[in-house]
């Protein structure tokens, strides 16, 4: 009874710890126990149990084992064992009796700590019987526990308990052993006191970026010599299964470890392509291994495990610009194809003036314009709570998948210009201000007071939340936004990619972009003429507007109006009227102003002083009623449509 209690024992903590492993298998390619086999010498004594407890006398017994590791999964090896039991009969004492049994064992070997482990074996196979000068044959079967103590990373001493059954057709012989035996492992020392791993700290790391890790430390290792002897040699190898080729050597930045030293040393890791397009957060599993020269040129090794987690392909943390080099796929051939069917539209020739250069520039923002392209704020992600903190992932999108989307917030946007811009060899740099990023667009030799200057070449600050409205509202609006707030940094996209090469994509999915060529030409004309307009636009001095005409001054806010600076426009048409108050047309286009910044107040204030002056005119009629429609329908303002007669 107490025999099969403990094979059901055996049994069980085999079994469950085998379920157990499999979690780990498919984390590590190396598996414990790490040696490929051992011999193992024991000697002890036996008791017979059971019905022959009264007729066989305790004896001595000698076994020779040797354990294979077939690296099936973790704490497994095959034992092939032999041995020799040798006895009397208790009433015959000159009656001796010797077993010599042969067979086959599954082991379970499972660590307890770092010297320490407990060995289970369970199986059988044939012995043979040697009693009064005749041979006996048949099956056996046994059960094994024992506890294994480390001596060096070759030696191991254990002590073990057996229950043992040899199969007789009359009554079958039941023992129990005890015995000390000592093994030897054969493969690479591992020489767990001779190092110690004091701390290891492993950052988080992120897919887009994974080209950078062979040269970014991906962590450090704090190791101390506990040995009383000088560690020569030493080398620290990562490897993540699935994730690299081979193993990963760190740079040591020491010869040698002196008794009682210890030693920081930066982690690297080369991972392979299976990692850049990682569609969610992976928290994985890899093996350090440590490996060193003990005097006499003995090589020993140590292995542990560590945990990564690696952030998905969207994933970037704002605490370097430079990161966004990785998304600026300025050579993905979808994005070169996007530009480039944009640049082969053919364009009517009534509009001119403007150098090739620029022209390519206007014609890719109309592109993108009518393409569809339009802001939307990230909700779960902002840029405005994510790029101050410099410690959370952000989300953004490859240029490819906003243009699939046809929408993005402020950095996708900023990104997906950058790369299209780039793809055509129009330079870019990213502009940082609190709470929000937009772009720079390298100028070349274009004049304008409303360029910004920075490495000694001039740039056109583009909002590229402003995508979908074209070049020129969004270049007055990134204007404003460099002015009245300090640029926090400012980034090429060279210098990005540079220092982080963009990911690299298979599949080049091709962007469905066939506007009508006429709707195209109209609007390009009427993009370049805005264009122009922009670079007409001069600020005068207060000193110089006095001394202007109210028929110039309402001209210069004419300027103004169409190119969207509409409150340079409301001060040029005040003056006017200050100058001469029967100066009807800064009336019309005050009102038109009105209109567009749906200022309904002033507007009928406006209407009220004309008529105070004039009589009633079929144009102030007209914005009248306009003024009127409109303010009916502003109830949702940002839906409400502007009437629109031209100042």
């Amino acid at each position: 009874m107490k025999l099969r209690k403990i094979l059901f024992l055996i049994f069980f903590l085999f079994f469950s710890k085998k379920i157990f492993s499999e979690e780990i298998i498919d984390l590590i390619e190396k598996k414990y126990p790490y040696y490929p086999f051992s011999t193992t010498l024991d000697a002890g004594y036996f008791v017979p149990v059971g019905y022959y407890q009264d007729l066989l006398s305790p004896g001595f017994l000698f076994q020779f084992s040797f354990s294979y590791n077939p690296e099936l999964f973790n704490y497994f090896l095959l034992n092939f064992e032999t041995g020799f039991f040798s006895s009397q009969f208790k009433n015959a004492k000159n009656q001796n009796y010797q077993l010599v049994p042969f067979g086959l064992l599954l082991h379970f070997k499972y660590p307890l700590g770092k010297d320490f482990s407990l060995s289970a074996k369970l199986g059988g196979g044939y012995y043979l019987l040697s009693l009064a000068s005749k041979t006996y044959q048949n099956l056996f079967a046994k059960a094994s526990l024992s506890i294994n103590y480390d001596i060096t990373s070759h030696l191991a001493v254990s002590l073990s308990g057996e229950p043992f059954y040899f199969h007789d057709p009359q009554e079958g012989i039941q023992a129990l052993n005890a015995s000390l035996g000592f093994s030897y492992i054969f493969g690479e020392a591992l020489a767990e006191k001779d190092i110690e791993v004091v701390s290891l700290t492993m950052n988080s790391l992120f897919s887009a970026l994974y080209s950078t890790y062979y040269k970014e430390p991906v962590g450090f290792i704090k190791i101390k010599n506990t040995s009383g002897e000088a560690l020569s040699g030493i080398q620290i190898t990562l490897f993540i299964k699935q994730y690299m080729e081979s193993e990963t050597r760190s740079s040591i930045p020491f010869d040698v470890l002196k008794p009682g030293e210890t030693a920081m040393v930066p982690l690297s890791l080369f991972f392979n392509d299976n990692i850049r397009l990682l569609e969610n957060d992976l928290l994985t599993t890899g093996v350090i291994e440590i490996s060193y020269i003990k005097p006499g040129e003995r090589l020993f090794k140590k292995r542990d495990l560590f945990q990564l987690k690696i952030f998905q392909k969207n994933s970037l943390v704002w605490d370097n610009l430079n990161k966004l080099g990785s998304f600026i796929s300025y050579s993905d051939k979808t994005i070169q194809d996007f530009a480039r069917k944009i640049l082969s539209f053919p364009l009517s020739e009534s509009v001119s003036g403007i150098s090739p250069e620029m022209a390519q520039l206007v014609k890719i923002f109309q592109g993108l314009s009518l393409y569809g392209i339009f802001y939307v704020k990230d909700p779960s992600t902002p840029y405005k709570s994510f790029g101050a903190q410099k410690v959370l992932p952000d989300t953004i999108q490859y240029p490819r998948e906003t243009l699939l989307k046809k929408t993005g917030d402020c950095d996708d946007l900023s990104v997906l210009a950058s790369a299209v811009l780039e793809s055509i060899g129009i330079r870019t740099a990213f502009v940082t201000i609190p709470g929000h990023i937009f772009l720079l667009v390298e100028a070349q030799t274009l004049v304008s007071d409303k360029l910004v200057v920075y490495q000694d070449k001039k740039w056109i600050p583009v909002e590229t939340t402003l995508l979908g409205e074209g070049l020129v509202k969004a270049w007055q609006e990134g204007y404003k936004n460099f002015i009245s707030e300090k640029p926090e940094e400012i980034k090429t996209a060279y210098e990005a990619f540079s220092s982080y090469h963009p990911v690299l994509f298979e599949n080049f999915p091709e962007i469905d972009f066939n506007p009508e060529l006429e709707t195209y030409q109209i609007s390009y004309d009427q993009a370049v003429r805005d264009f122009k307009t922009m670079l007409a636009l001069k600020k005068f001095s207060d000193n110089e507007l006095k001394s202007f005409s109210p028929a110039r001054l309402n001209k210069e806010g004419i300027i103004f109006a169409q190119s969207g600076d509409y409150e340079e426009a409301l001060k040029l048409f005040e003056m006017a009227l200050e100058k001469d108050k029967k100066y009807k047309y800064s009336y019309y286009n005050l009102v038109q102003l009105c209109l567009f910044k749906k200022d309904f107040k002033k507007g009928e204030e406006t209407i009220r002083t004309f008529l105070s002056i004039f009589s009633e005119d079929e144009r102030i009629k007209g914005l009248k009623e306009e003024l009127e429609n409109l303010k009916k329908k502003s109830k949702d303002r940002e839906n409400a449509p502007i009437y629109f007669r031209g100042f």
